[in-house]
């Protein structure tokens, strides 16, 4: 049953780990500044920036990441899947960044949808890779 929860949890990461995907390929490729565009101001403001397409590359990451750690949880490999989710917290918390600065510090602004996500993808893979520690048996 905890094996099932686990891979439950871990596909809500992995869900997560899908949005992460499709913010960095909107923004690293086709939004990037939009209108917002103009000849100051860093690499923000430059739609021919090279930043952009890591953006694109981060969200990519962030999707690998959490493809492997459905994998390594179904498999019942924690480490595996410790270092998958690390690599997955990593890319998506690099990639929020550059797309908003101060998104942390903005969470009573949230609605409960993007509360319940923001929730999902920090404890579902914590969960997971907890239920997915095979017990210990002891020698009779």
């Amino acid at each position: 049953m905890s094996r099932v929860l686990a891979v439950i949890l871990a596909l809500a990461a992995w869900a997560c780990s899908g949005v992460t995907l499709l913010l960095g390929l909107v923004w690293g490729l086709g939004l990037k500044c939009d209108e917002s565009c103009d000849d100051g101001g860093g690499w923000k403001n430059n739609p021919d920036a090279w930043q952009w397409y890591g953006v694109a590359a981060l969200g990519v990451l962030s999707f690998v990441a959490g493809s492997a750690f459905v994998v390594f949880v179904w498999r019942r490999k924690p480490l595996a899947a410790t270092v998958a989710a690390a690599v997955g917290f990593a890319a998506a918390g690099t990639l929020l960044n550059p797309l908003s600065s101060a998104w942390i510090d903005h969470l009573d602004r949230r609605s409960p949808g993007e509360l319940l996500l923001v929730v999902s993808a920090v404890f579902a893979p914590i969960l997971a890779l907890l239920l997915s520690i095979e017990p210990r048996r002891r020698p009779l």
